[in-house]
């Protein structure tokens, strides 16, 4: 039995250097991967190219087997072959030959390129490789070349843009497979394997788009290295570039909001239109008749910012503590900065405020460093002589329903790293 103990201690027992080397691992693991994604979101364009290069491929030898009648069997000496099934072949074929409107236009401007570059460097020593692809990856080519447009409605709205993306490339993957469909009632193998592998294309094509969908809309910040889920009240983190200040009242489809007070109360929209408004809603003794509901702008470091968006929003147990303790929220973003301990993210969240207790700005001492009002009210609401530093506490976290995390530019590289804040600037093409 000794000896078995002994045993099982030995199998079980890890020393200082284990634990380092397990902990080296998974470094090196999480170091990779974010290299990885780094380089297929950096590097996008020549997976995009590769892939629509083998889509014209295939649309080519699609085209040349139908005109040719050329099939695994042999080349078929006449369309007679088939009977009554040319019809069913010949709308199969116009119906491929819609879904190849990507590869197509791709392959337009990859030959206008051709040609401007042979005409370019006649009778001159030629242009070396790489700068000829440096023309090709600027952004005017690369937009056109995957069909993706710098429309500035799509800076603040990436579910839209990805919304059509995703509804173009399903009616091209819908049109392939009654394609293949057809082309097999008609007898003509080839042309279904050709047209079946170049779905793959589609797929693929539609798998970055989605990547890129998640990278902007469901975007996670550079220190977030958490492997645990988020709470459920967390909806998402917003990468700062997309912020209100960005907004441009002479672009079309990128402009402030004009509505005065606005009355949307979703998180996003608050943060991406009114960022820096003092007032994106109005008071709370305003319109308490109307709801129950209320959204409050918390200030955090950033790191515990992230740590919150895993778990959930601490009391405020700290004195002194001018509305006592809880969870404290500003009426805006801007009447945040001199009243918070922390800076590096903000917090925009959905409140239920519940029973309100409100207090005059000279009369916080009756709750001032005390948790005696829980017993009662849910909520205390501050109403300052200057409307714009009004403040509320909340007793507890369980009155927040959601909320939207902006990390600030100076706590988080990867919008730079990855060229977000760049993507969609205006060209000399202006929105190609």
């Amino acid at each position: 039995m000794i000896h078995i103990v002994s045993g099982l201690e030995g199998i079980f027992a890890f020393n200082t250097n284990d634990l380092k080397g397990i902990e080296s691992v998974r470094y090196s693991v999480e170091f990779n991967y974010e290299k990885m994604c780094w380089y297929l979101y950096v590097h996008q364009l020549r997976f995009l190219v590769s892939t629509g290069c083998l889509d014209i491929i295939a649309a080519l030898i699609r085209i040349y087997c139908y005109v040719a009648k050329a099939d695994i069997s042999g080349w078929m000496e006449s369309s007679s072959v088939f009977g009554d099934k040319d019809n069913l072949i010949y709308t199969g074929f116009i119906l491929d030959c819609i879904s190849c409107i990507i590869p197509a236009s791709a392959m337009i401007v990859m030959f206008l390129l051709m040609l401007g570059n042979c005409c370019q460097n006649y009778g001159t020593s030629r242009l070396q490789t790489g700068e000829f692809y440096a023309k090709i990856g600027a952004a005017p080519i690369r937009r056109m070349l995957t069909m993706r447009c710098n429309c500035p409605c799509y800076r603040t709205r990436p579910k839209f843009r990805f919304i059509n993306r995703v509804i173009l490339l399903i009616l091209c993957v819908l049109f392939r497979i009654i394609s293949s469909i057809l082309y097999s009632v008609g007898g003509r193998t080839l042309l279904v394997i050709v047209c079946s592998i170049s779905i793959v294309f589609l797929l693929i094509s539609l798998a970055y788009d989605y990547y890129h969908y998640r990278m902007w809309w469901h975007y996670r910040p550079e220190k977030d290295t958490r492997h645990t889920k988020y709470s459920s009240k967390h909806r998402r983190f917003l990468p700062y570039h997309i912020l209100g200040d960005n907004r441009d009242p002479m672009t079309l489809g990128n402009e402030p909001c004009t509505h005065e007070p606005c009355d949307n109360r979703k998180l996003e929209h608050i943060l991406i239109y009114h960022y820096s408004d003092h007032r994106p809603q109005q008071r709370w003794f305003d319109i308490s008749n109307q709801t129950q509901f209320y959204v409050g702008f918390h200030r955090r470091g950033a790191e515990k910012a992230i740590k919150i968006a895993h778990s959930e929003m601490p009391l405020s147990r700290k004195e002194p503590q001018m509305l006592g303790f809880g969870i404290y929220f500003a009426r805006s973003i801007e009447d945040t900065k001199g009243k918070a301990r922390q800076d590096g993210a903000i917090i925009c969240a959905t409140i239920r405020m519940g029973k309100v207790l409100l207090v005059e700005r000279s009369d916080v001492s009756r709750v001032q460093d005390t948790d005696s009002w829980h017993q009662e009210y849910d909520t205390v609401y501050c109403k300052h002589p200057n409307p714009a530093l009004d403040e509320f506490c909340i007793k507890s976290a369980d009155q927040i329903l959601e909320w939207v995390i902006v990390i600030d530019e100076s706590c988080d590289r990867k919008v730079k790293k990855y060229g977000l804040d760049t993507e969609f600037s205006d060209t000399r093409c202006l929105c190609i």
